[in-house]
Protein backbone atom coordinates (compact mmCIF):
# COMPACT_ATOMS: atom_id res chain seq x y z
CA UNK A 1 0.00 0.00 0.00
CA UNK A 2 1.06 3.62 -1.06
CA UNK A 3 -0.20 7.15 -0.75
CA UNK A 4 1.60 9.69 -2.14
CA UNK A 5 0.26 13.24 -3.13
CA UNK A 6 -1.43 12.06 -6.38
CA UNK A 7 -2.03 8.15 -5.96
CA UNK A 8 -2.78 6.16 -2.65
CA UNK A 9 -2.12 2.40 -3.48
CA UNK A 10 -3.73 -0.19 -0.79
CA UNK A 11 -2.20 -3.48 -1.17
CA UNK A 12 -2.24 -6.18 1.48
CA UNK A 13 -1.89 -9.59 2.29
CA UNK A 14 -2.12 -12.15 -0.41
CA UNK A 15 -4.71 -14.93 0.84
CA UNK A 16 -5.81 -18.08 -1.08
CA UNK A 17 -8.81 -17.85 -3.45
CA UNK A 18 -10.20 -19.59 -6.07
CA UNK A 19 -10.16 -19.41 -9.53
CA UNK A 20 -13.46 -17.99 -11.41
CA UNK A 21 -14.98 -17.21 -14.62
CA UNK A 22 -17.29 -14.78 -15.38
CA UNK A 23 -20.22 -15.78 -17.40
CA UNK A 24 -23.71 -14.82 -18.06
CA UNK A 25 -22.86 -11.45 -18.70
CA UNK A 26 -23.45 -8.96 -21.40
CA UNK A 27 -20.99 -8.89 -23.85
CA UNK A 28 -20.56 -5.37 -23.03
CA UNK A 29 -19.43 -5.95 -19.93
CA UNK A 30 -15.45 -6.65 -19.17
CA UNK A 31 -15.79 -9.78 -17.57
CA UNK A 32 -12.69 -9.80 -14.52
CA UNK A 33 -10.10 -12.54 -14.38
CA UNK A 34 -8.51 -13.62 -10.96
CA UNK A 35 -5.17 -15.08 -10.44
CA UNK A 36 -4.80 -18.58 -8.44
CA UNK A 37 -4.48 -17.10 -5.36
CA UNK A 38 -7.82 -15.04 -6.10
CA UNK A 39 -6.50 -11.69 -7.07
CA UNK A 40 -8.36 -9.59 -9.79
CA UNK A 41 -6.67 -8.53 -13.16
CA UNK A 42 -7.15 -7.29 -16.47
CA UNK A 43 -4.94 -7.26 -19.47
CA UNK A 44 -3.21 -4.29 -19.99
CA UNK A 45 -0.89 -2.01 -22.42
CA UNK A 46 1.60 0.39 -21.16
CA UNK A 47 2.62 2.06 -24.77
CA UNK A 48 3.73 -1.62 -26.46
CA UNK A 49 4.53 -3.69 -23.16
CA UNK A 50 1.41 -6.31 -22.02
CA UNK A 51 1.12 -7.62 -18.99
CA UNK A 52 -1.96 -8.11 -16.12
CA UNK A 53 -2.10 -5.70 -13.76
CA UNK A 54 -4.18 -5.62 -10.33
CA UNK A 55 -7.65 -5.02 -10.09
CA UNK A 56 -7.89 -2.52 -7.01
CA UNK A 57 -10.55 -0.03 -6.25
CA UNK A 58 -8.12 0.75 -3.35
CA UNK A 59 -5.85 2.64 -5.21
CA UNK A 60 -6.38 6.07 -6.68
CA UNK A 61 -4.19 5.93 -9.59
CA UNK A 62 -2.60 3.19 -12.03
CA UNK A 63 0.87 1.59 -10.55
CA UNK A 64 3.69 0.14 -12.34
CA UNK A 65 6.73 -1.64 -10.75
CA UNK A 66 9.77 -0.18 -10.54
CA UNK A 67 11.17 -3.46 -12.29
CA UNK A 68 9.84 -3.20 -15.22
CA UNK A 69 10.23 0.34 -16.18
CA UNK A 70 12.79 -0.19 -18.76
CA UNK A 71 10.90 -2.28 -20.87
CA UNK A 72 8.09 0.02 -21.36
CA UNK A 73 9.65 2.48 -23.95
CA UNK A 74 9.40 6.11 -23.97
CA UNK A 75 8.22 7.88 -21.13
CA UNK A 76 8.58 11.45 -19.17
CA UNK A 77 9.66 11.69 -15.98
CA UNK A 78 7.09 14.26 -13.63
CA UNK A 79 8.11 13.67 -10.35
CA UNK A 80 9.43 12.15 -7.43
CA UNK A 81 7.24 12.23 -4.52
CA UNK A 82 7.24 11.00 -0.88
CA UNK A 83 4.75 8.04 -0.68
CA UNK A 84 3.18 6.23 2.27
CA UNK A 85 1.88 2.84 2.97
CA UNK A 86 1.77 -0.23 5.01
CA UNK A 87 3.11 0.87 8.31
CA UNK A 88 3.49 3.58 10.98
CA UNK A 89 2.18 7.27 9.73
CA UNK A 90 6.10 7.96 9.13
CA UNK A 91 6.61 5.00 7.07
CA UNK A 92 7.46 6.08 3.39
CA UNK A 93 9.08 5.25 0.03
CA UNK A 94 10.09 7.35 -2.84
CA UNK A 95 7.76 7.15 -5.86
CA UNK A 96 7.83 8.51 -9.66
CA UNK A 97 5.00 9.92 -11.55
CA UNK A 98 6.32 9.31 -15.13
CA UNK A 99 3.58 10.11 -18.39
CA UNK A 100 2.90 7.63 -20.77
CA UNK A 101 2.55 7.77 -24.66
CA UNK A 102 -0.52 5.51 -24.32
CA UNK A 103 -2.46 3.18 -21.79
CA UNK A 104 -4.62 0.24 -22.54
CA UNK A 105 -7.07 -1.66 -20.53
CA UNK A 106 -8.76 -4.89 -21.24
CA UNK A 107 -8.04 -3.88 -24.98
CA UNK A 108 -9.95 -0.11 -24.10
CA UNK A 109 -8.24 2.78 -24.14
CA UNK A 110 -8.18 4.78 -21.49
CA UNK A 111 -7.48 9.31 -21.20
CA UNK A 112 -5.11 7.77 -18.04
CA UNK A 113 -1.46 8.65 -19.11
CA UNK A 114 -0.10 9.45 -16.13
CA UNK A 115 1.11 6.24 -13.87
CA UNK A 116 3.11 5.74 -10.98
CA UNK A 117 6.38 3.67 -10.05
CA UNK A 118 7.75 2.27 -7.31
CA UNK A 119 9.54 -1.11 -5.73
CA UNK A 120 7.81 -4.01 -4.98
CA UNK A 121 4.55 -2.88 -6.18
CA UNK A 122 2.92 -6.56 -5.61
CA UNK A 123 4.51 -9.85 -4.57
CA UNK A 124 2.86 -11.46 -7.30
CA UNK A 125 5.15 -12.66 -10.73
CA UNK A 126 2.21 -12.81 -12.44
CA UNK A 127 1.42 -9.01 -12.27
CA UNK A 128 3.10 -6.08 -13.27
CA UNK A 129 1.35 -3.55 -11.12
CA UNK A 130 -2.33 -1.87 -10.08
CA UNK A 131 -5.07 -0.69 -12.28
CA UNK A 132 -6.14 2.08 -9.94
CA UNK A 133 -9.86 3.61 -9.34
CA UNK A 134 -9.61 6.48 -11.58
CA UNK A 135 -8.58 3.94 -14.91
CA UNK A 136 -11.57 1.25 -13.43
CA UNK A 137 -14.12 4.08 -13.08
CA UNK A 138 -13.45 5.47 -16.75
CA UNK A 139 -14.10 1.89 -18.29
CA UNK A 140 -17.60 1.42 -16.97
CA UNK A 141 -20.16 2.87 -14.39
CA UNK A 142 -20.04 -0.06 -11.97
CA UNK A 143 -18.36 -2.84 -10.68
CA UNK A 144 -20.38 -5.82 -9.68
CA UNK A 145 -19.47 -8.64 -6.97
CA UNK A 146 -20.23 -11.94 -6.58
CA UNK A 147 -18.76 -15.58 -5.42
CA UNK A 148 -19.44 -16.81 -9.27
CA UNK A 149 -18.01 -13.37 -10.94
CA UNK A 150 -16.47 -9.74 -11.16
CA UNK A 151 -17.39 -7.67 -13.82
CA UNK A 152 -17.15 -3.71 -14.53
CA UNK A 153 -20.76 -3.45 -16.37
CA UNK A 154 -23.24 -0.09 -17.00
CA UNK A 155 -26.50 -1.96 -15.49
CA UNK A 156 -26.92 -3.34 -12.01
CA UNK A 157 -28.81 -6.13 -11.63
CA UNK A 158 -29.33 -7.67 -8.01
CA UNK A 159 -29.02 -10.85 -7.20
CA UNK A 160 -32.59 -12.13 -6.08
CA UNK A 161 -31.77 -15.05 -3.58
CA UNK A 162 -34.53 -13.24 -1.04
CA UNK A 163 -31.49 -11.07 0.74
CA UNK A 164 -32.58 -7.56 1.80
CA UNK A 165 -30.49 -4.92 0.12
CA UNK A 166 -29.34 -1.67 1.30
CA UNK A 167 -27.55 1.15 -0.92
CA UNK A 168 -24.46 3.22 0.51
CA UNK A 169 -23.41 6.92 -0.16
CA UNK A 170 -19.48 6.53 -1.32
CA UNK A 171 -17.64 9.49 -0.04
CA UNK A 172 -13.77 10.48 -1.32
CA UNK A 173 -11.49 11.53 0.62
CA UNK A 174 -8.89 14.49 -0.78
CA UNK A 175 -6.99 11.93 -2.64
CA UNK A 176 -10.33 10.50 -4.18
CA UNK A 177 -10.64 7.22 -2.55
CA UNK A 178 -14.13 5.80 -2.10
CA UNK A 179 -15.18 4.80 1.75
CA UNK A 180 -18.38 4.23 3.40
CA UNK A 181 -19.44 5.32 6.89
CA UNK A 182 -20.03 2.42 9.36
CA UNK A 183 -20.13 1.52 13.09
CA UNK A 184 -18.38 -0.43 14.89
CA UNK A 185 -19.08 -1.34 18.45
CA UNK A 186 -21.23 2.15 18.76
CA UNK A 187 -18.40 4.04 16.46
CA UNK A 188 -19.57 5.91 13.45
CA UNK A 189 -15.88 5.37 11.37
CA UNK A 190 -15.29 4.69 7.62
CA UNK A 191 -13.68 1.80 5.74
CA UNK A 192 -12.41 2.39 2.18
CA UNK A 193 -13.75 0.01 -0.73
CA UNK A 194 -10.66 -2.04 -1.38
CA UNK A 195 -10.68 -4.66 -3.73
CA UNK A 196 -6.92 -5.11 -3.89
CA UNK A 197 -7.37 -6.07 -0.07
CA UNK A 198 -8.07 -10.06 0.23
CA UNK A 199 -10.02 -9.69 3.40
CA UNK A 200 -11.40 -6.87 5.60
CA UNK A 201 -8.67 -5.43 7.22
CA UNK A 202 -8.61 -3.21 10.32
CA UNK A 203 -5.79 -0.59 11.45
CA UNK A 204 -4.21 -2.49 14.22
CA UNK A 205 -3.43 1.22 15.67
CA UNK A 206 -7.36 1.75 16.12
CA UNK A 207 -8.22 -1.75 17.58
CA UNK A 208 -7.92 -0.29 21.36
CA UNK A 209 -10.39 2.75 20.65
CA UNK A 210 -13.00 0.64 18.87
CA UNK A 211 -12.66 -1.88 21.73
CA UNK A 212 -11.82 -5.35 19.20
CA UNK A 213 -10.50 -7.92 20.40
CA UNK A 214 -7.56 -9.61 18.70
CA UNK A 215 -4.64 -11.93 18.79
CA UNK A 216 -1.09 -12.42 16.64
CA UNK A 217 -2.28 -14.96 14.12
CA UNK A 218 0.36 -17.38 14.07
CA UNK A 219 2.72 -17.65 11.09
CA UNK A 220 0.95 -14.98 8.97
CA UNK A 221 3.11 -11.65 7.81
CA UNK A 222 2.73 -8.94 5.99
CA UNK A 223 5.34 -6.15 4.72
CA UNK A 224 4.95 -2.51 5.63
CA UNK A 225 6.51 -0.69 2.69
CA UNK A 226 10.30 -0.78 3.41
CA UNK A 227 10.21 -4.72 3.69
CA UNK A 228 10.09 -4.68 7.46
CA UNK A 229 8.13 -7.88 8.13
CA UNK A 230 5.13 -6.97 9.88
CA UNK A 231 2.96 -9.54 12.40
CA UNK A 232 -1.13 -9.99 10.50
CA UNK A 233 -3.70 -10.00 13.93
CA UNK A 234 -6.56 -11.65 13.82
CA UNK A 235 -9.67 -9.66 15.04
CA UNK A 236 -12.61 -11.66 17.02
CA UNK A 237 -16.18 -11.84 14.85
CA UNK A 238 -17.68 -8.35 15.66
CA UNK A 239 -20.84 -6.92 13.99
CA UNK A 240 -20.14 -4.08 11.83
CA UNK A 241 -23.55 -2.06 11.03
CA UNK A 242 -24.26 -1.07 7.59
CA UNK A 243 -27.44 1.49 7.70
CA UNK A 244 -27.96 0.65 10.15
CA UNK A 245 -28.11 -3.30 9.10
CA UNK A 246 -26.00 -5.21 11.72
CA UNK A 247 -23.68 -7.67 9.89
CA UNK A 248 -21.36 -10.19 11.38
CA UNK A 249 -18.17 -9.50 9.36
CA UNK A 250 -16.34 -13.16 10.73
CA UNK A 251 -12.98 -12.84 8.70
CA UNK A 252 -11.66 -9.60 10.09
CA UNK A 253 -7.14 -8.95 10.02
CA UNK A 254 -5.94 -6.08 11.29
CA UNK A 255 -2.25 -4.60 10.05
CA UNK A 256 -0.94 -1.25 10.53
CA UNK A 257 -2.37 1.49 8.18
CA UNK A 258 -1.82 4.78 10.18
CA UNK A 259 0.91 5.64 7.08
CA UNK A 260 -1.61 5.64 4.77
CA UNK A 261 -4.87 6.21 6.54
CA UNK A 262 -3.01 9.65 8.36
CA UNK A 263 -1.88 11.14 5.66
CA UNK A 264 -4.94 12.32 3.46
CA UNK A 265 -8.11 13.62 4.66
CA UNK A 266 -11.34 11.78 5.31
CA UNK A 267 -14.48 14.18 6.66
CA UNK A 268 -15.03 10.45 9.03
CA UNK A 269 -12.25 8.28 11.44
CA UNK A 270 -11.35 5.71 8.17
CA UNK A 271 -10.23 2.76 10.23
CA UNK A 272 -9.57 0.14 7.57
CA UNK A 273 -10.87 -1.08 4.57
CA UNK A 274 -13.58 -3.89 3.26
CA UNK A 275 -11.62 -6.40 1.30
CA UNK A 276 -12.65 -8.74 -1.79
CA UNK A 277 -13.81 -11.46 0.49
CA UNK A 278 -16.36 -9.18 2.20
CA UNK A 279 -17.37 -7.57 -1.02
CA UNK A 280 -18.22 -11.17 -2.51
CA UNK A 281 -20.48 -12.60 0.00
CA UNK A 282 -22.73 -8.70 0.15
CA UNK A 283 -23.10 -9.26 -3.32
CA UNK A 284 -21.66 -5.56 -3.62
CA UNK A 285 -22.22 -3.35 -6.72
CA UNK A 286 -20.08 0.30 -6.68
CA UNK A 287 -22.27 2.37 -8.78
CA UNK A 288 -19.41 5.19 -9.73
CA UNK A 289 -22.24 7.47 -11.44
CA UNK A 290 -24.73 7.95 -8.49
CA UNK A 291 -21.78 7.33 -5.41
CA UNK A 292 -23.47 4.61 -4.24
CA UNK A 293 -22.32 0.96 -2.80
CA UNK A 294 -25.59 -1.29 -2.77
CA UNK A 295 -24.85 -4.52 -0.92
CA UNK A 296 -27.31 -7.51 0.08
CA UNK A 297 -27.75 -8.94 3.28
CA UNK A 298 -29.77 -10.79 5.84
CA UNK A 299 -31.52 -14.22 5.16
CA UNK A 300 -29.07 -16.16 2.54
Amino acid sequence: MVLNPRHLLLILLAMAGALTQAQGHDPADIAINQTETGRLWLATRINDFTGKMLVDTGSSGSVLDQKYLPRIGKYKAISVDKGWGIGAKESHIANLTIEVGSFQVAGESTAKTHISVHENVIPDPELIGIIGIDAIQALRSGMQFSAESIILTNHYQAKNDRRQSTAMALKHSSLGMMYVEVEIEGQQVGLIIDSGADYTLINSDSLGALKLESKVLKGAYTSDINGNRLAVRQVNPTNIAMNGNPIRFSKLLAVPLSSAIQNQSFSTNVVGVIGLYDLKRLKAYLDFDSAKLHIQHGAR
